[in-house]
Parts: structure tokens; C-alpha cells; sequence
């Protein structure tokens, strides 16, 4: 009796990993709604959604990006590895790859660019969001993974810490290598900070009449 029982129970054959995640067999990833207006506004009140990427799938965009631009734009593999130009047409085709997966319908959590077969396709957002649209969308991708990630950031204290540091020339330029992208931009932020408030307060109306008092 309990062996046709058993014929009708559905076994959970999935992974306990992905049982204790909730994940079916496509995975699963955190999505974060986004208000992102695009260039000339023209995305304005499009419902959009940022998920995260799996490991592999970090992988994948990274190693299609190669592959389309060595064998559909016949680039040498020299010229991808070893030149700017080449380096920098890897790192915005990953980025473009990256948006075409992760950008997603809030409501389904499916992606928006897709082709027939309705596949996040990069080809579709290559042909339909322009470069700074693509550049927009993956910093707030950036910054929203480095807010979820359990690999800290160094807080605001400590990135003061570097830049006066490195305003004193007491640390090596070189131990910017070590930081992660997100400190880095924090970095770059109090930079621009200080030489924003720098220019502004050189050509306020007190400093100029000053200089105009010592001539």
C-alpha cells in the first residue's frame, strides 16, 4: 500500500541549498525595484527592476563579452587582452551582458530585453538602450550588490582616513590596488568634495576681496 503511495508523492530532488533557499530549478535572486529615467528622460516611468546575478552567470557574460568581440567583431585575442581599446570594449560589453540579464519586469521578474524565444538577449539591449543608459544602469547595479554583499566596505571614517592619507603622501598611490570598487568610489566622492569646496571658497566674494585688499 504504501509503495502506490509513494508513486504519487513528488520527491524534492533539489539540492539542500537550494531547498533552504527557495530556489527552483532556474534559481533564484534578490530583485530591487529602480526609478532610472534614462537619456532625455525617455525611460521615465518605464516599471523596472534590477535582480542579482548568480556566480555563473557573472562568469558567462564575462566570457561571452570575449567571445563575441573575438569572433563576431574579429578582434585578435591580443587586442581584447593587452590594448586600452580592446580592454575597454571587454569591460562595456560585460557590462552591456550584465544589464541585458539583469534588468527585469518588477511585476515578474522576468528580463525586459529578450528575443523571440523571450531569453534575456543582449543583442536586444544593445540595439534598444543607448551606451549611457548602459553605463547608468550598471552603477546602480554596482552599487546595489555592494550594499547587499557580506564583504564590507570601509565606512565613511576610514575612507577619510585614505584620503587624508593620501593627501599627505603618506600612503602609496599603489595601495588603491587593494580596495574594493565601491571604497574606491567613496574615495573618488570625498576627492571631488574637497576640490569642489576648494575652487568654491578661492573664487568666493570674501577670498577675492581679500586679494583685491593685498594688491
Amino acid at each position: 500500500m504504501s509503495g502506490e503511495l509513494d508513486a504519487f508523492v513528488t520527491r524534492d530532488t533539489r539540492s539542500p541549498l537550494r531547498r533552504a533557499l527557495g530556489a527552483s530549478a532556474s534559481g533564484v535572486g534578490a530583485v530591487k525595484v529602480i526609478e532610472f529615467d534614462g537619456c532625455g528622460a525617455r525611460l521615465r516611468g518605464v516599471p523596472l527592476a534590477l535582480r542579482t546575478l548568480t556566480a555563473g552567470e557573472s562568469i558567462r557574460v564575462r566570457t561571452e563579452a570575449h567571445a563575441y568581440l573575438t569572433r563576431q567583431c574579429a578582434l585578435s585575442e591580443d587586442a581584447v587582452g593587452y590594448s586600452d581599446a580592446g580592454r575597454a570594449l571587454h569591460e562595456f560589453e560585460t557590462k552591456l551582458r550584465t544589464i541585458a540579464l539583469a534588468l527585469v519586469d518588477p511585476s515578474t521578474g522576468l528580463p525586459v530585453c529578450v528575443n523571440a524565444k523571450n531569453e534575456a538577449d543582449a543583442d536586444e539591449a544593445r540595439t534598444l538602450l543607448e551606451s549611457d543608459e548602459i553605463a547608468g544602469l550598471f552603477e546602480l547595479f554596482v552599487d546595489w550588490t555592494n550594499e547587499r554583499s557580506p564583504l564590507q566596505s570601509k565606512t565613511a571614517e576610514e575612507v577619510e582616513a585614505v584620503v587624508e592619507a593620501m593627501g599627505k603622501a603618506t600612503m602609496p598611490l599603489s595601495s588603491l590596488n587593494g580596495y574594493d570598487a565601491a571604497t574606491l568610489r567613496f574615495i573618488a566622492r570625498a576627492l571631488v568634495g574637497r576640490l569642489q569646496t576648494q575652487t568654491s571658497s578661492r573664487y568666493s566674494p570674501t577670498s577675492l576681496s581679500n586679494d583685491a585688499d593685498e594688491t
